[in-house]
């Protein structure tokens, strides 16, 4: 809205939450937030590659995933919001489809372009024609706090610790719709995990997925404790299939350092 909404807005949409908060899923019995009821559904959790990594490629490894996470975020940014018609429908318009380049205005018809617009905050910075770098986005941000987190508590770090450490180093401002509710509810006296499901009709959103990069490259081929850490991680913003997310990301990549895997044994890892 323009402007704050009104105060019996907020108390409406307060009990409106409470009630769905308050509402029983009917799938929770199968699908579960707990990390013990998880493995208890998963008899293929997957074990520990059996044979050692290779510390040299995994470097080289590690690199192109870095750059390629960053190389994606900026690739998508321009685009972020559009239909999946709207943006073959802008890289036809400019000889970019299959996609092979950066989207560009150049050459773009007028009419694609009101009908699909570019992301407001994203064409000045990510463009082929003005990109100098990676821009500040929330994308990347998680991946260097995911560092940050296991600089400061190591691998074996709480969900408490990543609360902790959003509030010391995240602008609120920079969280959105899971993220941001928790975030409020951390701000309120909630501690986690209730940060999760208090008030947050997110909850099962995709916003965790974005956090699991560093839990994979930090543990090359060994998903099952990927999956692990990046669970301690989702469960302060997130449940059951939100959980997953993340869990599945970090599975898929941990599969992926290690080396031994093609793409389709990375994605069963995750699965």
């Amino acid at each position: 809205s323009a402007g704050p909404a009104a105060p019996e807005l907020r108390a409406l949409a307060g009990e409106i939450l409470d009630e769905l908060g308050a509402t029983v899923s009917p799938l929770a019995a199968c699908e579960p937030t707990g990390l013990d009821a998880i493995r208890a559904l998963c008899p293929a959790w997957p074990a520990p590659a059996a044979a050692p990594v290779d510390r040299d490629a995994l470097r080289s490894r590690l690199e192109a995933s870095w750059l390629g996470r960053a190389a994606g975020c900026v690739l998508g940014k321009p685009v972020e919001k559009l239909t999946l018609d709207g943006i073959r429908a802008i890289a036809r318009s400019t000889g970019n489809w299959p996609l092979d380049n950066w989207f560009t205005e150049v050459g773009l018809d007028p009419g694609v372009a009101a009908a699909h617009p570019w992301n407001r905050r994203s064409r000045p910075t990510s463009l082929a024609e003005n990109i100098d770098g990676a821009p500040e986005d929330d994308d990347l941000n998680y991946p260097l706090l995911g560092l940050l987190l296991l600089d400061r508590y190591g691998p074996d770090f709480s969900t408490a610790d990543v609360a902790q450490l959003w509030l010391d180093e995240l602008p609120a401002g920079r969280t959105f719709t899971a993220e941001r509710v928790a975030y409020r509810n951390l701000l309120a006296g909630v501690e986690p995990p209730d940060t999760a499901a208090y008030r947050n009709p997110f909850r099962e959103w995709i916003g965790a997925q974005i956090r699991a990069d560093v839990f994979g490259w930090t543990h090359p081929g060994d998903p099952g404790a990927a999956a692990g850490a990046a669970w301690r991680d989702a469960v302060l913003t997130h449940t059951a299939n939100g959980v997953y997310g993340e869990m599945f990301a970090a599975a898929v990549i941990a599969a992926a350092a290690g080396g031994g895997a093609d793409v389709h044994a990375c994605l069963r890892a995750g699965l």
